[in-house]
């Protein structure tokens, strides 16, 4: 049978001499896994709709007992013209990717999750001054999603105008001496980063935030995600892009 779907290629990867393995997050299907044979060919099909990030429309062929589906046609619907000319909008695009991948299974849908990710997408695309805030914003969206989201308004109840002390276990800010950190599984968040989580929470997705981000902060809100959910998934998530 042959279905066809939106979709936001999220990993390609070389098969044989001329085709590639495609991953894709589809709108009516969740995360599925294709081949497209010829898709390395100078004069493909596919063109570039295959290339990472691509909004695309697809067919392919869904059979039973199988999770790698062959790929008859994919069609561009929102060509990344700028995404690409920017290494730090691209960065931002590709934590996403391996964020879905490593919270997501094969085959799940979640048509809210889809609708949001494809906006993410299209507003890199736009080149927004602060690009990381849409990896914040996503990531908020997904702990809500996902049945474990953060409280930040709990941070307005906790003295202190310095660091913040956050549950992992709980996702809510508290009032702890630094003794108990470990015990308690406590994440401790400089006042920047704080800062800049919070005027996220406050922000619509389309709003371009100017608050600026260094290298060192950025690390620090990735490594309060990956601890928030390696915790919460009981598996490690890491990104392969700090690399």
């Amino acid at each position: 049978m042959i279905e066809k779907t939106e979709g936001i290629v999220i990993r390609t990867k070389k098969y044989g001499d001329t085709s590639k393995i495609v991953t894709i997050f589809t709108r009516r299907f969740g995360l599925c896994s294709f081949i497209a044979k010829g898709a390395r060919q100078v004069k493909s099909k596919f063109g570039g709709a295959l290339e990472l990030l691509s909004v695309c429309e697809i067919s392919f062929y869904k059979k039973p007992h199988t999770s790698l589906y062959l790929l008859s046609s994919a069609d561009i619907q929102h060509p990344m013209r700028k995404l690409y000319t920017s290494s730090e909008h691209l960065e931002v695009g590709l934590f996403i990717a391996e964020s879905l991948l490593q919270t997501q299974d094969e085959g799940a849908i979640h048509h809210e999750l889809f609708d949001f990710i494809q906006t993410c997408v299209l507003h890199l695309d736009e080149l927004p001054s602060n690009p990381f805030a849409e990896f914040v914003s996503y990531n908020f969206f997904l702990a809500d999603e996902m049945g474990f989201g953060m409280d930040f308004a709990s941070a307005d109840e906790i003295s202190g105008d310095n660091k913040k002390f956050f549950s992992i276990h709980d996702g809510i800010f508290v009032d702890l001496p630094p003794q108990t950190y470990a015990k308690e599984n406590i994440f401790v968040l400089s006042k920047q980063a704080f800062d800049f989580l919070k005027s996220v929470t406050k922000s619509d997705i389309t709003n371009r935030l100017d608050l600026s981000l260094n290298k060192q902060i950025k690390k620090e809100i990735l490594d309060f995600f990956t601890s928030y959910f390696t915790f919460h998934l009981e598996k490690r998530i890491f990104y392969k892009g700090l690399d």
